[in-house]
This record gives C-alpha cells, structure tokens and sequence, in this order.
C-alpha cells in the first residue's frame, strides 16, 4: 500500500487507504466547510501517475467550465507539489488532455447531460485506470454508469529510466526482476515491470438528491452498503486545521445550514426548488383524533404487473389510515382488493381514484371510479372561463395535485407506525420544481428523471398525492365572485353580458363596474 500523505487528517487517510486496497472500486468521500474537496482527488492522482506509468485517468464534473476554474487548478499545484516539473507533463486545451513524459494521460471530462449526446459518447473507447468525480452531487447516476464502465482492471506499466544500459541492467540484477528496453526516440534504456491495478472510482460530494443518496448514503446509514463502495463522512470538527471560531459559526446559522454542515445531516436541503423539507413531511407521521370518519377515500397508484408496486392509500379526510403496497398482482386482484377495502371503510365509489397509465382503464372500468390522468391538463377554477387571469398555470394535473399537497402538508396525517414511513420521506426529498426562473408554466421534475435519481418510481408520494384531487375541485365550484370581476386585467376582453349576470342586483353598483377600463 502506499505510504499516506501526512498532510492528511484521519478521515482523508481513511478514504486514502481505501483508494489503495484491492478490495474498494468506489469510494464516497463527503467533506462540508473548509479545506476544498478536490484536494484529496488531485493528491490521490498525483501519486498514482508517478507510480503508475502509462496509465490514463480521469477528472469529471458537470461542467467542464468548473473543473478549469477549480479542481484543475487544485491538481496542478499538487502536481508541483508531489515533484512534477513543468517539462513534465504538457496540457491541451482543446482537448482537455494532460499527456506526461511517463506515458500517463489525463482527460478532463464534462459530465453534464447533454440530448445531443445522451450516452455520453464523448467519453471514447478510453479505458481508465481511475477516475476522480469532483462534486458528485452534480453529476447524474447515468453519468456515474457509464464512466464505471470505462474503468478496467488493468495490467499497469512502472518504468526505471536511464540514459546508461549498465544502470539499468544493475537495477534489473539488484531489483530480481524486470525487462530491459531500449526506447530509440527518447534515446533512453528502461525496465519494464508489469503490476496489476485494480480500477477506481473517486467521488468527493455534498450532499444531493441522487445517486450519491441512494447509492452510498442511504445504505451507509442503513448498514446496507454494498461490499465494493465505502462512504467516509468527514465534519467540519474531523479536521484539526479549522479554526474554533469557524466552528462557532457555523452553530450560528439557520437550522438547514447547521444541520448539513456542522452535523452532517444528508436529509436537510438548501435545495429551493425541493417542494418539502424533511422536517415537514416527517411532522405528517402522527395521531389525528379529528378525522371526518364521514368522508373516506382510496387513492391507488397502480403498476402493471412485475413493474414498480402498486400503493393503495385509505383515507379518513386528510388522514391515511391505512397504506397497502402489493407486488406482481393482477388485474382482477388489484380491482378485488380495492373492493373489499371500498366495503370495509364504506367508501363511496365517486371517492376512489386510480391512476390512469398503461392498461390501468381496465382497473377503472372496473370499479367504475374516478381516475387520475397525470398529463391531463390542470383542474381550472369555473372563473377562469370568463377571467383568464385566474388560469392556473401548471403544466399538468399531477403538478396541480403536488402543489396542493404542499399547501395542505400541515392538514395531512399519516399513522405514526407506517411501515413505509421512510419510503415516504425519502420519495418526498427527492419531488422538486425544474424552470423555476422561467415566467411558462410551472412544471415539476419528470417522473423519469426523479426515478433515475431515486433508484425506484416514487408510488408512494404519487398515491399521496392523488388525494388532492377532491381537495381541488372542490375550491373550483362553478361561481365568479364580484372581486374576481373588479380585479380582472385591462388585457383581457370579456363579454359584457356574461359578467353582468354574476354581479349583484344593485344597478348603481353595475354602473359603477361598467365604467372601469376593463371592460369594452
């Protein structure tokens, strides 16, 4: 094993033995505060391309913009640092490659999805004998795929050099082993000497919603890390070179900040677009004696079968009494099931909602419920046919029904010892707005893309959702009040005599409307 650095500190060494050992391919390194994440990764590849000759390694992140500006920067000072002369190694901007004077190359890589190149086709046919992902959070599990891919278990070449052919065949006598050859171009002798290096993948991360979460944290803290990954948590207090007022500081921030960086706590977000927050959805596991026991309903989201699970929520208002999850059932025996919870809780059949995708409007033919079209154009209020200021802007139904249940998140109660209580919160961090700058409709992540992230179909957190759906057509009841009139644009062109038949009586108060602006 290499010797480690003793500018390391105890967490840093523990990730550096790892990065050594013929056992671990992937190592997760997450630091917050203080003493910038590349260092580790840039020493870690300093030493391996002047023990390693003829290797090729790897520096991600999701834009290539960052790594010049950072981690290159880091690397090339650790470069000077470990013993690299200037004349050692040259660097093409272009093409984003270091080549050294031992044969090592180094490729600089953007790791951005890009549709024009879904399959990251710009990585190559290069094989890699280790790759460093700075900032991983930022990186999609996709990308993370396919640069595993690339990693090869290598036959490595280590290099003696010499301008004399007597030194090098005393090296060879002295050493027991090796091949002499002589390297015309560089009018130099070398010994080659073949070591077998196993491939490794470095990430150094904050925590993100994907699969740094999925893949090593979550598992890390379950104890469920699979035997090839390691996950190493280091804190700010790890690091003996923080000042204490650094330290201090960071106790003084707002909660979400002090829980990620002063104790580590991968389940808070400063994540603005996340639509709830641990805290929120965590408070929703309780007791609730208030329940209307009058309206009970069943929201199901369904899967075909052998794909995904289907979720079966039991409603007592706003209150889930019961959460079902079913595996590789049927048709009819979802519809069954549905039927005895529909007696059991004596659920009106208008009150039970199932989602409409694949084959599930056999599921709904069936019962004869209500389904829920998640493309389906958002629920308007009934003004919004005469005012279209009052439009909701939502991309879809399923965006609609999510926004509505973070608005109501403090009305909804779920049994404190639900089984899939952690399902829930884990499905809950991972829903987020995309676009938010943007003035067009008010759209969420795709499903797709939450499911790559999350590793599996967020059915919980849909059925969840589907609730909402009473909730919202119940606030679009089919009247136009006075003020909605008053406080329609001047942009807008109204008919007359559809707004004055919602208006009151009273013919001096419609003189008084008809004169405003507004109207034409």
């Amino acid at each position: 094993m290499t010797n480690t650095p003793t500018r390391l500190f105890k967490r840093q060494k523990e990730a550096w033995d790892y990065l050594h050992d013929g056992e671990t391919t992937e190592i997760a390194y997450w630091w917050w505060a203080g003493w910038g994440k590349s260092l580790l990764g840039s020493l870690w590849l300093a030493t391996q391309i002047a023990e390693k000759p003829g290797s090729t390694w790897g520096i991600g992140r999701s834009e290539l913009k960052k790594i010049k500006l950072s981690t290159f920067i880091t690397f090339k000072n650790t470069l000077k640092e470990v013993g690299f002369e200037d004349g050692s190694y040259k660097y093409d901007d272009q093409k984003s490659i270091m080549t050294f004077t031992n044969g090592c190359m180094v490729v600089l890589m953007d790791l951005n999805e890009n549709p024009s190149d879904p399959n990251f086709d710009r990585l190559g046919s290069t094989e890699y004998t280790g790759f460093f992902i700075d900032e991983a959070q930022e990186v999609s599990g996709k990308a993370k795929q396919i640069v595993t891919s690339r990693l090869r278990n290598l036959t490595g070449k280590t290099y003696f050099y010499s301008k004399d052919k007597k030194e090098s065949e005393q090296w060879i006598i002295q050493n027991g082993k090796g091949i002499l050859h002589y390297n015309e171009p560089l009018n130099e002798y070398q010994v080659v000497m073949w070591i077998q290096s196993k491939p490794k993948l470095l990430l150094t991360l904050n925590p993100g919603r994907n699969f740094v979460y999925t893949d090593f944290y979550k598992p890390w803290k379950n104890k469920t890390l699979l035997s090839h990954r390691r996950f190493i948590q280091s804190l700010p207090t790890d690091n003996p070179f923080l000042p204490k007022a650094y330290i201090e500081n960071l106790k003084n921030l707002d909660k979400v900040s002090r829980e990620r960086l002063l104790y580590g706590n991968f389940e808070y977000s400063d994540d603005e677009a996340l639509l709830f927050s641990i805290d929120d959805i965590s408070a929703t596991f309780r007791k609730n004696d208030k329940v209307d026991l009058d309206k009970n309903y069943i929201t199901c989201d369904a899967a075909r079968q052998g794909r995904d699970s289907t979720v079966i929520c039991i409603w007592q208002g706003l209150h889930i009494k019961k959460i079902i999850e079913i595996r590789k059932s049927s048709l009819t025996e979802q519809a069954r099931l549905i039927e005895t919870f529909i007696g059991e809780y004596n659920v009106g059949i208008n009150n039970v909602i199932v989602d409409e995708v694949w084959v599930w409007w056999g599921l709904v033919d069936l019962l004869g419920c209500k389904w829920f079209i998640a493309n389906q154009a958002p629920i308007q209020p009934y003004a919004a046919k005469l005012l279209t200021y009052k439009k909701r802007n939502y991309q879809n139904l399923k965006t609609q029904s999510f926004f509505y249940l973070q608005k109501y998140l403090p009305q909804v109660s779920i049994y404190p010892d639900c089984q899939y209580k952690e399902k829930i919160i884990e499905e809950a961090l991972f829903i987020r707005q995309i676009d938010m700058d943007n003035d067009n409709k008010i759209k969420l992540e795709s499903k797709k893309d939450t499911k790559e992230k999350l590793g599996r179909s967020p059915d919980y957190m849909d059925a969840i959702s589907f609730r909402m759906y009473w909730l919202i057509k119940d606030h679009h009841d089919g009247t136009v009040s006075e003020e909605d009139i008053i406080n329609q644009k001047s942009e807008e062109e109204i008919n007359q005599d559809q707004l004055l038949k919602f208006l009151t009586d009273d013919e001096e108060k419609k003189e008084d409307i008809l004169d405003i602006d507004v109207y034409y």
